[in-house]
């Protein structure tokens, strides 16, 4: 997807507020949640671990795309 300069500005500002904070937190803990049951259960299905390795992918992926805008948007 191409962003507009109108995009680019709009993401640039969820950025940098404090809700994005309180969801890049949410997230991590999230993920980090996720690997700990990865790392601690047993699972008699491995289509349950490749389910949250793809939700932690998921995550990570919105995460890394906002970082990655923000360190182009600086230089």
């Amino acid at each position: 997807m191409k962003l507009t300069k109108e995009d680019k500005a709009k993401l640039s500002a969820l950025a940098h507020s404090d809700g994005w904070l309180l969801i890049e937190g949410l997230t991590r803990e999230s993920i980090t949640s996720i690997t700990r049951r990865l790392q601690v259960e047993r699972f008699d299905d491995l289509s349950d671990i490749a389910r949250l390795q793809g939700e932690i992918t998921g995550m990570e992926r919105v995460l890394n795309y906002v970082n990655n805008r923000l360190d182009k948007e600086r230089g």
